[in-house]
């Protein structure tokens, strides 16, 4: 061995044994639910029972028209990978990808169009949900996550879903936290910060023995934006929203087998939107009260549930509330429930949102902000491995949808959905993965999908969803 040889090895052997170590812990978790549904009725109009669409022939004549029937038979398959690299236990890094396939479905990228379909092998359609970084600043007892994760603000009502921003909870004690939420909503064309869309939240949490309550204000900056969350629509021009503020409280807590959740807030706010179509814009307020409360009691291996909610404003233009994205899925019909909208063409009919709520970027009822309802229900252990879920639903509009017209050129302002009954069967195959066998039905009232065609008045059938799934949690 040369001595230059002899020199670089004892310099590499003394800089290995110098060198700190560095263990980095992966971690994978997440779920995989696999689906079959089949559903009816989702506009309110039976076509076989002679309530459907009906179309005008050249001479006149009013005709059912055949071609129109929503209902659904559709298979989906979602997957949602969380992955962690935590270098110690005060920092790690959160990836996390969604898959989802609707069965021989395709979707509207022309770059993807094997979605689901015989093929698909040579495409995806994989979506990034979350990728942030959550730390620990141990002397200020503060927990950060910054870069794109899940928020819930207002219990989900102002603000329920993943979003971009910098989310931090700092401990004053083991009973008071504060928590500082920060979501970029839109970033201004050509960095132009006027344009920018921002939402801030300060949350003060307080433990009192088994309760939680906290108090909370928030901020929606949206200052001379065109709103994009449940907008424009084909009857409003633009629409624009100017500064919304938030002020709120959330309640949490538990007395022996009792427990409760709820929260409430008033939004104070204003925006701008063309209602009347005659070119000028109009001043609205945005001001409304919004509530959601529920509560459980456990005895032995039944737990009986009762939840109520109402958000909504009369002021605004469809009725909704203004939120950034406002999420609660309380019902298998209105809102999804456990066979909900995920992806693609096969799942547009399982929820009314699509057919009768109008929707423009989402056909999933659960981000509706204009509801008013009533839930009672029943969990039952039977065995094990075995539970019966059951729940009745009393729904309708909260406030007045001012754009919303028949075929006739009336109004409809506001829509009373009905009576629904949700049933469930949770049976657990192996660990970790559960077989659900369940659906909906919709008592509908005469509104739920009301038109006059013509002469013919149509609308108020019973609408229906049953389906299997698998969900696999690892």
């Amino acid at each position: 061995m040369s001595r230059l040889t002899k020199i670089m090895v004892a310099l590499l052997a003394s800089t290995a044994i110098a060198a700190p170590a560095f263990a980095i812990t992966g971690d994978v978790s997440g779920f995989l639910h696999v689906r079959g549904v089949a559903a009816d009725n989702m506009d309110g109009r039976d076509k076989d029972g002679n309530l459907t669409t009906y179309k005008t022939l050249d001479d006149g004549t009013v005709v059912k028209d055949y071609t129109t029937d929503d209902n659904t038979r559709a298979v989906d398959s979602r997957l949602r990978l969380f992955t962690t690299a935590a270098l110690n236990e005060n920092v790690k890094a959160v990836f996390t990808v969604e898959v989802d396939y609707v069965w021989g479905d395709t979707d509207n990228d022309p770059n993807t169009t094997s979605i689901g379909r015989v093929g698909s092998d040579t495409t995806s359609q994989i979506e990034i949900a979350n990728l942030y970084l959550d730390f620990n600043i141990p002397e200020a007892n503060t927990n950060v996550k910054a870069g794109t994760h899940y928020y819930k603000m207002g219990g989900g009502l102002i603000l329920g879903e993943h979003a971009s921003g910098v989310s931090t909870r700092t401990a004053f004690d083991e009973n008071t936290n504060l928590g500082l939420y920060w979501a970029k909503v839109i970033e201004g064309v050509d960095e132009n910060d006027g344009a920018d869309v921002d939402f801030y939240q300060a949350q003060l949490d307080m433990k009192v023995g088994e309760h939680t309550i906290s108090p909370f204000v928030a901020y929606y900056d949206a200052d001379d934006n065109q709103i994009m969350q449940y907008g424009p629509t084909t009857t409003i021009d633009n629409m624009i929203l100017e500064q919304q503020y938030y002020y709120g409280l959330e309640l949490k807590g538990k007395i022996d087998a009792f427990e409760y959740s709820g929260v409430a807030f008033y939004n104070d706010g204003r925006m701008k939107a063309d209602v009347d179509n005659d070119g000028t814009l109009d001043t609205l307020s945005t001001d409304a009260f919004a509530f959601l409360a529920n509560a459980g009691y456990t005895l032995g291996d039944t737990k009986l549930i009762a939840e109520a909610a109402r958000y909504g404003d009369s002021d605004s233009p469809t009725g909704e509330m203004v939120t950034v994205a406002g999420f609660n899925n309380f019902s298998e019909i209105l809102t999804g429930g456990y066979f909900d909208v995920r992806a693609g063409a096969g799942g547009v009919d399982q929820t009314v949102a699509t057919n009768r709520l109008g929707r423009t970027i989402s056909g999933n009822g659960s981000y509706y902000m204009n509801f008013q309802y009533a839930k009672l229900g029943v969990e039952q252990k039977v065995s094990e491995k075995s539970k019966i879920r059951a729940y009745y639903i009393y729904a309708e509009e909260a406030a007045d949808n001012q754009v919303r017209f028949l075929s006739n050129g009336k109004s409809m302002k506001r829509i009373t959905f009905g009576h629904e009954l949700d049933l469930y069967y949770d049976y657990t195959v192996v660990p970790g993965l559960i077989a659900t066998l369940g659906g909906g039905y919709l008592l509908a009232d005469d509104d739920f999908g009301y038109d006059v065609i013509g002469t013919k008045e149509i609308g108020g059938d019973d609408a229906w969803k049953a389906g299997l799934g698998l969900a696999y949690k690892f």
